[in-house]
Order: structure tokens, then C-alpha cells, then sequence
């Protein structure tokens, strides 16, 4: 104990005689490296091989300094003020002559670097992944910087980066201890032995836990056990700034081996390891003006917890490094590195603490300077130049912590509004210092008042050699513990052997237990003390660095302090401010260069009337549209990224990349990009229904859910697109003829060139509407279209006989008679589905089948008016008779036997007479008939009517005999309906007829044969998808009708009754003329063609007479037996070799006959009747006759 006691009174004794300047000077100590836990160091775990943290880069900047920052967008590096305070802001950019930085991103970036560093033109190489520094931002300018407060630095790249992550930055506070990431470049080494093997260039990781929020002069009351307010007097306002701390455990360390209070010879307020009187190594000594001493080993436990399983400190380099918070999946910055603390040996070692300027302090300064610029165009139509047409947006990169403890992307409005305010906040302020909580630390820290500051502040006052721990390439160390490069060539730059030492000057090597050997003489001072007279800065001296004058931006948004825009000149429209058509003048101008990142995202569209730059293009609304007019140039540098909406390139874009993953490209301007990507979009060139050239010159890919869309006109006309470059192909391409163009079979159209090397194929054409299949033909260096067709059963199914024929012939005829018939595959090639089939069918002989139907039914209605007078050899009539006309013209009997029924009544007991006893007859009849008749099938029929009238005479040769002659006229009138509308038919028919009779008491007979002749007209409308033309037939037919009925009356007893069943035969004949079409399109040569038929009929007959008046009713069932030939052969007049064979769907089996007369006997013989006849039953014929009939004897 006695032994202890000595000693610990001569440590005392010695250390009164160290000044407070010892601490000054640690306290200054700038960054640390990125040293690991001896284990993983040894296995080199902490360099980050799979380039996980591409976004985080190594400085370079003059004189010969390196430090680390990370991308937060594509144009700004952030990191740490102090690395680059050698000069003000304005002297820095080699652009402009000034002071070179550079960041390079590669994970070992040595060689990249210093090829830029002693390059003569200091220029971005883009391919070694290094960016030149356009101009430089800080809190505070240059020299006049009162570290570590306000140690926040923007950079910004005078190229974008493209392909390497950028990281949010977290603008809420970190309240409690928190999982951190760590990646920097600086010089490396172990926790046991500090960053002894130096600077390599590398990319290293590790983690580590954020274990409090305080400031400096807290750090300093708790180790020593005084006031914050006497810490902050020896140190100036900086030091009351809030920082983020951490410490660099020793994974394997005793817990219990430090401790505050009598412990060896430490006294009350003393906090000291045991170990260090031990000869334990790393042990390090300080006081606080003689009065409290801290003796501690690297077995110091600074903020509780354990070492994490890639625990990690920092060292000279890796300033400016971000603290990393992980949170949903991204990496945040919080923090970058400002300094930190060595109180144990060896510098950077296990035992040491870094803390890190919060970024949330800076929110509003980073806000209102960040040189990056979200913009989006506000809904509704405008030109680019307008700046009442643009908006500021939200950067997506901001983000914070909302009241439900959910990352949301937004600022955090309870921030400090200015960085005068930062220096002085402390809201949020947390954390254990050893055995101290900074909340109960005595006389806590209250910010002085703000003062004004002064014009011109003395550099000199503000101490430029704060001990950074940056990187000295010159071989000036003026940056104290700055880390000087021996050899300009670059091999093996940093060594141990070129490390200074930081102020922790008293080791356990030089201490022996003897009081009088340390003495104030044997502790030579750190070259780099600040005095706290040094360090005296008001805070009203602190001034932003902005061009911000409080203007709305865009004439939209205004940017006032706190507000999440920057703060952007009245007027402003996107238009990056360096660059092709930028005005900025450089760093001395005194404003900060802003680059711009739009979308349009709204409806609307808005149209390029300017030159433009900007750095990074989006549209993602479909109902937006970007449209560059012809005469001026869109650049965007990094990406144009198309996802939604429309975009009409008439002038010139000029994009490192476009990526089309939905929407629609189009215009007849020139796109130049490295690459245009179509994953899901379309490409069309020219104006969308318009014929255009659009020239790409770059690679095109097309990938399977992308199409080409191309439109085709007259005269071999097309969209061309040209590429200058190479082609991979694969998706659909879309053809689309413009408005009024009828696209033929055989057409050929050359819609694409490619100049370099072209691979794939269009795994789809699309179809033109009907059977045209465009196909493409692949030739060198250009793809050619050519149509091609389908067979036409591939468009539409066929309901009739005609429309299948017909579809079959012109298949076949394409090769062959395609010329000929062109103008009308011109039409039908691109009909489709009903519109294909109607067109077949108005393409039928529809006017022969007309002819067909309309001499059936004139030679019907004429012979049987004839039978209605023949069948009793002239004896007294008592009328009746039937339609036969309407059946014969639905290709039923050319004779109908039903109205000889009319008549049986008549035969009295086998005999009938005349009052005068003539044996002379003449006999007149006339009617109308009006019905329907099927022509090709049941869904395609026609209406008719006719008139008729018979003119005869008949004489008796006996009582049982009677034969006579008589002549026949009729004209019927049909029209088709439906799909044939507006086809007609008109029919002049005579019949010229010898007939005879035969009566014996209750048995009646009677035959005639008639000659018919007749003259057939007819209009014929061709109807192609709407598309109508008329044709025009004249044409002849001529035959033989012949008919044979014979009656049995089962009531021959009653005089005034008659039943009588019957059975009749009806045979005809027809020949008809071939005939062709006279008109335009379609016109048909129709084959001449015989019709036969034979009907047979049985029915009954009722009659009842009354004195002068009778009436009879009647009934019959039909058959046909032998009319098999309704098969219509025609050729096409233009093309005479395609023939078309169809025939009609006529069902006539059975059906029905029904009628009933009224007669009127007249004075002297003669005979008036009044009939009407109906026809049932046939599928093919419906009809109704009714006649007037005369007759008078001689």
C-alpha cells in the first residue's frame, strides 16, 4: 500500500506540471484509419472485395491529401470539411485553374488516383471509375473553420456517376445505441498495434455501435470530472457542437480493470486502469491542469458494450467516412468522420474513440446547397422554357424517422434552421461517458449568445493544423498527424516509419514508480497544440455558403430556410448550369452550380423549345408526353429513362443510355446513345400513322416484350429506322398501314438499316387485318418487309356452299391470276371474319339463282291459271284454284295440280253442260302473287311480286273431251335482303299452251304442255367491306311444263256436294342462257345450265254449291322427286380460268298446299271466281296468290 501511495503522489506531482494544452491537443486529433479486430485484420476480411460499398470513394485533392466521402446523388460526394480547408471554396476546381480534388470509386484505387493527381489536365476518366471536382461547399469557408463544428463538406463531380449506388442521408437523430456501418480508406492495421502498415489505397469495412450524441466539452467533463462550461471555455463554441461517438473495443479486454476513483495512486475525480501499473503496453497518461488525471490501458471501456464481430476504428484517411445506419434494406449516412480521441497507446488502437458530425444538424444547410436538383414538370401542356411550368421535388435520398417509427423519405422539420444553430443545438443529446451519464453531468452546457460577426475574420485565429489525420503527398506534415508519403512515385506511400505520434507523449515505458522522473521538461509538446485562445470564435461569426436569395423556384416553389428545396434563382428552368449550354462561371462567381434530375410524372405534354443538359431524364405517367422539336438538342447525361407515356424525338437527344421499359418512342429526329434498351415499350419511327426515318445512332436491343412498330404506305413506302450501330433483335414488330392505304399481297417494304453487326429475329409479325402475313426478310446489314397471305378458311368460317367455293378458287388463284383479279384481293385481303364471309357471298351468282327463282315462279302462276280453267272440258265451273305460281318460283312444280280441284265439284254424276249448249269456251284470268324465296340458303332470301294474266278458248269434241290452247303472260319483280341487299331480278315470261280433258261420270282427267320463253335482267351488287359495286346481267331461258292430274269424286250421288281426292304430276324442263356481268369489280361469266323437276301431290278436294254461288276449299301434300341440279357454275370475267362451282341448300321434300274459291254464276253461262292459295311448309318457299277469273261460253 506504501508503495502505492509514493507512487501515485509523484504522478500527481509530475502531471500538475503538464498543461491543459496536452488535452487541447488530443481533443483536436482529426480522424483516425480503419484499423480492425486483430482477427479479422489477419485475414484480411476488412477490405471490401465484392465491391459491396461502390458508392463510397477515396479523395485526392491538393496539396497531397486523402480523405473519404460517399455519393448521396450522382453529382455530390460527401464528407468532411476539414479535408479540404487548405484553401477557400472558390480556389478549389481545376477547371477553372484552381485547386485539383478528385474522387476515385474503386475498391483499391491507388493507380487510378494518382494517374489523375499527375495528369497535366486533371480530367474525369470515367472508365477508371475517378471524377474531377467541379466546386466545393462547406458550412463554414476555407481556413476560417472552427473544427470540429460545421465539419460538413459537399463536392461536387464536374461528371455524373453512373452505376454506383448512392446513399440516403437520415436527417432525424440517432437516440439510442445503434448497430453502425463503417467504410473508409484510410491507413490500416489491428487494434493492437494501430494503423502501423499505412496507406494502401484500399477500400476496408467493419462495424461498430453509435453509442452517444454529445459534444467535446462533454467528453471532456465526464473523463475528468469537471464542467462542461470549463471545457468549452478552453475550447471555444465548437466544442459544445454535438457529435456522434463511438469506441474501438478490445474484443478480449478485462471489464475490471478500470475504474474511477482510489485505485493505485489515483485520488477522488481520477479514473484509472490497474493494469497500466503493471507495465501492461498501450497505456496512456493525461490530467486536466493538474487537478484530475485519467491513466488508462486499451482495456478502457469508454461508452459500455462489447466489441461487434467486425469491431472497427478509424485512422488518418478515412475522414469524412460515413457512419452507416441500416434501416428496411438501406444504408443511411447519419454522420461523417471528423476526428476523435487517443488516450492510450498506440494511436488508432484498441481503446480509441472517433466522433462524427451529425448530417440532421446540417439538414437545411446540405437542403438549400445540395448542387443536385429534383424537378418534374406540373400537370397540363408547356414548354420547357416556361418556368411556370416546373416544380422542385422532394430529393429521394432524404429521409427520416416518423412519429410512427417508419423511414419515410422527407426532412425533419424540428432541425436546426441555420448552421449557427447547429453549433449551438443541443436537442437530442444522449449517451454514457465511463460511469457518467452526460444528462447528469454538472453544470451543464449552456450555447452562448450570438454575436455579430466580424468583416474579415483573422485565419490565424482559427488554428489551420488541428491534427485531421489526412494524407500529405507533398511531404508537408503541417497536418500534424497528417501521414507523409516518402516516395512521389506511389510504391509503398505510407509506412509506420512516416507516423507521428499524436500528444499521448506518456507511455508505460517512460513511467517507473519513482515520483521525480516524469517532469514537465521530459514531455516534449505536440507540434500541433491549440491553445484555447487560439480557438475563440463568436457565433455570430458563422455564415452560409449559398446563392440563395430567397427567390421561388421555378416561379413555383419557394426555398426558405428549413424548407426541403434548394434555394434556386427566380426563373429557373431545368438546365444543368455547367455544361454544354451552361453559364456558370466557376467557383469565384459565388454561386453554386446546379445540375438537374426531371421527371415528368404528370399528365400533360411538354415541349422542348430550348437547347438542354441535364444530367438524368424520367417520364413514367402514360398519359405524359416529352416532344422535342425539330432544330433543337435534349441531352440528358446520365439516363433517359422512359417508363410510361410518350416521347416524339423530331430534333436531336443525345443520351448516355435510354431505357424504354414501357411507353412509346417515336418521332423523325436522331436519338445518339450508347445503348437504346426496348424492354416492354415501342419503338416507332416517324410520327405514329405517319410515314417517317428515325435515326438511332448507337446500339439497339429489343428484347421479347419489346416491339418495333412500323407503318407502310403507297408505292413501297415505309417508317425507316436506321441504326448506327449494332441490332439484337428479338420481340414483335408491329405493321400498320397509314390512313387510306390498302396494303396488296407481294408488297415489299425496306424498314430498317444496320450499319454495325445485327443478330436475332422478330419472334412475331403481327397480322394485317384479313390474310396478308407480313414476313421480313433478313439481309445484310437491313431487314425488308413483304407481304405475304394466309389462306382465307384461316379468317372466317363459311356458312354456304358459295362462300367455301369461292374462298377455295381464289387461294388457288393467287399465284396465277392475282394481276387479273387484284382489285379484288386488294379489298378481301383484308377483310376478316363476317366481312370476309359476306363478301364471298355478294360474290355468288346471286342473279342467276334470282333468274332461277323468278321463271319457277312466272311459269307456275301462269299454268295454273291455265289448269284452273282446263281441268272440266269448259262445263259449268264452280271455281277455285291454287297458287301454283308461288311454288313453282321457290323451285317447286313448274304446274300445280291443286287448282284443278277447284273445279271437281263440277263434275255432276259424270256430266256437266252449258245453259246455250255451246261446245265453245273462251276463258280470261289475271292475279297477283307475292311471296319470299330462298336463295342460297334459309338466312339469304328475297321478296317478290308479279302479275299475270291467261287469254285461252277451248272447245268440246264430245261429252267427255274438251282440248284447247291459250297464251300466258307474267312479270315478276325480286329483291334479295340481308347481305344481298340491293340485288334485283325483273322476269318477262310467255307461255304458249295445249291442254285437254276428260270427264266420265265421277272420274276426272286433264293434261296440258306449255312453251315458255323468258327474258331475265338483273343489277348484282358486289359488296367488299363496304366497299360496293354494281353489275349489271341480261339473260334468256326457255322450257316445257307439262302437268297430268286425275280425280275420283266419292260424291257423285249429291248435287250440290262434292269430296274428292286427287292426285297430281307435274314435270318442267329449263334451259338458261349463260350470261356475264357488264359493270366493274367481281363481274362473273355464269354457265348456262338445264333445271329439271318432278313434283307429285296428293290432296282433297270440298265443295258445296248454293244455287248460283259454290265454294270450295282444298288440301295437298307435295313432294319433289327429281330437282338435283341448283348447282350454279360462273368464272370471274377478268380472270376466266378460276371457276367457281356452288350450289344452294333448297330442302324440297314435302310440304303443304291449301286454298279456297268463291264462283258466281252469271247470266248466259258465265263464270266470275275469287281465289286465294297458300303455300307451307317448304323451307324454301312462302306464298300468297289471289286471282280473278272469267269465263263465258259460245
Amino acid at each position: 500500500m506504501k508503495t502505492g501511495t509514493t507512487a501515485r503522489r509523484g504522478l500527481k506531482a509530475a502531471l500538475t506540471a503538464t498543461t491543459s494544452a496536452m488535452i487541447l491537443a488530443i481533443a483536436a486529433t482529426s480522424a483516425h484509419a480503419l484499423p480492425g479486430r486483430d482477427d479479422i485484420y489477419a485475414d484480411g476480411g476488412s477490405i471490401d472485395t465484392a465491391n459491396v460499398w461502390s458508392g463510397v470513394g477515396m479523395m485526392l485533392v491538393d496539396p497531397g491529401f486523402v480523405c473519404t466521402g460517399q455519393l448521396v446523388n450522382a453529382r455530390t460526394v460527401l464528407y468532411a470539411a476539414h479535408c479540404s480547408d487548405s484553401f477557400a471554396n472558390a480556389d478549389y476546381g481545376s477547371n477553372f485553374g484552381g485547386a485539383g480534388m478528385a474522387w476515385g470509386f474503386n475498391v483499391s484505387t491507388r493507380t487510378e488516383l494518382l494517374d489523375w493527381f499527375f495528369s497535366i489536365d486533371r480530367a474525369t476518366n470515367e472508365d477508371n471509375l475517378v471524377y474531377n471536382v467541379l466546386q466545393v461547399q462547406t458550412p463554414f469557408d476555407g481556413p476560417v473553420f472552427d473544427f470540429p463544428g460545421g465539419d460538413v463538406a459537399m463536392a461536387t463531380l464536374d461528371t455524373p456517376v453512373v452505376g454506383l449506388p448512392t446513399y440516403g442521408m437520415l436527417f432525424s437523430p440517432i437516440t439510442e445505441t445503434t448497430a453502425v456501418n463503417m467504410v473508409g480508406y484510410g491507413t490500416t492495421g489491428d487494434g493492437s498495434r494501430g494503423p502501423v502498415d499505412g496507406l494502401d489505397w484500399q477500400r476496408r469495412t467493419g462495424t461498430n455501435m453509435l453509442d452517444g450524441l454529445f459534444s467535446q466539452a462533454d467528453f471532456l467533463a465526464a473523463t475528468f470530472a469537471i464542467a462542461s462550461s470549463e471545457a468549452l471555455g478552453a475550447f471555444g463554441p465548437s466544442a459544445g457542437q454535438l457529435i456522434y461517438h463511438i469506441d474501438f473495443d478490445r474484443p478480449d479486454r478485462d471489464d475490471t480493470d478500470c475504474a474511477r476513483g482510489p485505485s493505485g495512486i489515483g485520488n477522488d475525480d481520477d479514473y484509472t486502469c490497474a493494469s497500466a501499473f503493471g507495465g501492461a503496453p498501450n497505456t496512456g497518461l493525461w490530467t486536466w491542469a493538474g487537478d484530475s488525471f485519467f491513466l488508462g490501458t486499451d482495456n478502457i471501456n469508454w461508452f459500455g458494450g462489447g466489441a461487434t464481430d467486425r469491431e472497427s476504428g478509424t485512422a488518418g484517411g478515412d475522414s469524412g467516412s460515413g457512419l452507416f445506419v441500416e434501416r428496411d434494406g438501406q444504408q443511411l449516412v447519419t454522420g461523417v468522420l471528423s476526428g476523435g480521441w487517443t488516450f492510450t497507446s498506440p494511436f488508432g488502437g484498441y481503446g480509441d474513440l472517433s466522433y462524427y458530425n451529425p448530417i440532421f444538424l446540417y439538414q437545411n444547410w446540405i437542403i438549400e446547397n445540395n448542387p443536385y436538383v429534383y424537378a418534374s414538370a406540373a400537370a397540363g401542356d408547356g414548354n420547357w422554357s416556361d418556368a411556370a411550368h416546373w416544380q422542385q421535388d422532394l430529393d429521394p435520398n432524404y429521409f427520416i424517422i416518423d412519429e410512427n417509427g417508419d423511414l419515410v423519405n422527407g426532412t425533419n422539420a424540428g432541425a436546426p434552421a441555420t448552421v449557427a444553430d447547429a453549433l449551438v443545438s443541443q436537442d437530442d443529446r444522449w449517451g454514457n461517458i465511463l460511469d457518467v451519464n452526460v444528462d447528469d453531468l454538472p453544470d451543464a452546457y449552456t450555447p452562448p449568445a450570438p454575436a455579430p460577426a466580424p468583416a474579415e475574420p483573422d485565419p490565424t485565429s482559427v488554428a489551420a493544423s488541428n491534427n485531421r489525420g489526412s494524407v500529405n503527398l507533398n511531404g508537408v506534415s503541417e497536418k500534424g498527424n497528417g501521414i507523409l508519403v516518402q516516395d512521389s512515385l506511389g510504391a509503398n506511400l505510407v509506412t509506420a516509419d512516416s507516423m507521428v505520434q499524436s500528444a499521448n507523449l506518456v507511455t508505460a515505458d517512460s513511467m517507473t514508480q519513482s515520483a521525480n522522473l516524469v517532469t514537465a521538461d521530459t514531455m516534449t509538446q505536440s507540434t500541433n497544440t491549440v491553445s484555447a485562445d487560439d480557438m475563440t470564435y463568436a457565433t455570430s461569426d458563422l455564415t452560409m455558403t449559398s446563392d440563395s436569395d430567397g427567390s421561388t423556384g421555378g416561379g413555383v416553389l419557394a426555398a426558405a430556410p428549413g424548407s426541403a428545396l434548394a434555394a434556386l434563382p427566380a426563373g429557373w428552368v431545368p438546365n444543368n448550369d455547367w455544361g454544354a449550354y451552361g453559364t456558370w462561371t466557376g467557383p469565384t462567381s459565388g454561386t453554386t452550380a446546379r445540375f438537374f434530375d426531371v421527371t415528368l410524372g404528370n399528365s400533360g405534354t411538354t415541349t422542348v423549345d430550348m437547347n438542354v443538359e441535364i444530367d438524368q431524364f424520367t417520364i413514367n405517367n402514360s398519359d405524359a408526353t416529352l416532344d422535342v422539336q425539330d432544330g433543337f438538342t435534349f441531352n440528358t447525361l446520365i439516363a433517359f429513362n422512359h417508363t410510361l407515356g410518350t416521347v416524339y424525338i423530331d430534333g436531336l437527344v443525345n443520351a448516355r443510355e435510354y431505357m424504354l421499359t414501357s411507353g412509346v418512342l417515336s418521332g423523325t429526329g436522331e436519338l445518339n446513345t450508347t445503348n437504346l434498351w426496348n424492354v416492354a415499350g415501342g419503338v416507332a419511327p416517324g410520327r405514329i400513322g405517319t410515314i417517317g426515318d428515325f435515326t438511332l445512332t448507337g446500339n439497339y436491343t429489343q428484347t421479347a416484350a419489346g416491339s418495333l412498330w412500323i407503318d407502310i404506305g403507297p408505292n413501297g413506302t415505309s417508317d425507316t429506322i436506321t441504326i448506327n450501330g449494332d441490332a439484337s433483335i428479338d420481340g414483335m414488330l408491329v405493321v400498320t398501314p397509314v390512313a387510306g392505304f390498302m396494303p396488296r399481297y407481294g408488297d415489299t417494304f425496306q424498314f430498317a438499316t444496320v450499319t454495325g453487326t445485327a443478330g436475332g429475329q422478330f419472334a412475331s409479325v403481327s397480322d394485317l387485318p384479313g390474310v396478308l402475313r407480313p414476313t421480313v426478310n433478313y439481309g445484310l446489314g437491313s431487314a425488308e418487309l413483304e407481304l405475304q397471305a394466309a389462306s382465307f378458311f384461316s379468317q372466317a368460317e363459311f356458312d354456304n356452299d358459295f362462300q367455301a367455293r369461292t374462298a377455295f378458287a381464289l387461294d388457288g388463284a393467287r399465284n396465277t391470276a392475282y394481276t387479273e383479279l387484284a382489285d379484288i384481293y386488294g379489298i378481301i385481303d383484308l377483310l376478316e371474319g363476317e366481312d370476309l364471309a359476306n363478301a364471298f357471298t355478294s360474290m355468288a351468282p346471286t342473279d342467276a339463282i334470282m333468274f332461277d327463282r323468278g321463271v319457277r315462279s312466272s311459269t307456275q302462276v301462269l299454268t295454273r291459271a291455265l289448269r284452273n280453267q282446263i281441268a272440266f272440258n269448259g262445263q259449268e265451273s264452280t271455281g277455285g284454284g291454287i297458287l301454283a305460281a308461288v311454288r313453282q318460283s321457290e323451285g317447286s312444280s313448274a304446274n300445280s295440280a291443286l287448282g284443278q280441284m277447284a273445279r271437281l265439284g263440277s263434275v255432276r254424276n259424270g256430266h256437266g253442260d252449258h245453259s246455250d249448249g255451246s261446245n265453245v269456251r273462251v276463258f280470261a284470268s289475271g292475279g297477283i302473287s307475292t311471296g319470299e324465296t330462298m336463295l342460297i340458303n334459309q338466312n339469304l332470301d328475297a321478296d317478290f311480286e308479279g302479275t299475270h294474266g291467261l287469254f285461252g278458248v277451248d272447245v268440246a269434241l264430245n261429252d267427255k273431251f274438251r282440248v284447247g290452247a291459250a297464251a300466258g303472260f307474267a312479270d315478276s319483280e325480286m329483291e334479295a335482303n340481308g347481305v344481298l341487299v340491293g340485288n334485283t331480278a325483273d322476269i318477262s315470261s310467255t307461255l304458249l299452251s295445249l291442254f285437254g280433258s276428260f270427264n266420265a261420270h265421277n272420274i276426272h282427267a286433264s293434261a296440258a304442255i306449255s312453251f315458255a320463253d323468258h327474258d331475265l335482267s338483273s343489277t348484282r351488287i358486289v359488296n367488299l367491306g363496304g366497299a360496293t359495286a354494281p353489275l349489271r346481267a341480261d339473260g334468256g331461258a326457255d322450257g316445257i311444263v307439262y302437268d297430268f292430274l286425275v280425280a275420283y269424286n266419292l260424291t257423285a250421288d249429291q248435287e250440290n256436294f262434292a269430296l274428292s281426292p286427287f292426285f297430281s304430276l307435274t314435270g318442267s324442263d329449263t334451259d338458261f342462257d349463260a350470261f356475264s356481268n357488264t359493270g366493274s369489280v367481281g363481274g362473273l361469266n355464269v354457265a348456262g345450265r338445264s333445271q329439271q323437276s318432278l313434283i307429285t301431290r296428293y290432296g282433297v278436294n270440298v265443295e258445296a254449291s248454293t244455287g248460283v254461288n259454290s265454294f270450295n276449299v282444298y288440301g295437298a301434300i307435295a313432294a319433289e322427286h327429281e330437282d338435283d341440279n341448283d348447282t350454279y357454275i360462273s368464272s370471274f370475267t377478268a380472270a376466266p380460268a378460276v371457276t367457281v362451282a356452288g350450289t344452294t341448300a333448297l330442302d324440297l321434300e314435302d310440304w303443304a298446299e291449301f286454298g279456297a274459291s268463291w264462283s258466281h254464276e252469271l247470266s248466259m253461262g258465265a263464270t266470275l271466281t275469287l281465289s286465294g292459295d297458300v303455300l307451307s311448309g317448304n323451307d324454301a318457299l312462302s306464298a300468297n296468290t289471289v286471282a280473278v277469273e272469267f269465263s263465258m261460253p259460245f
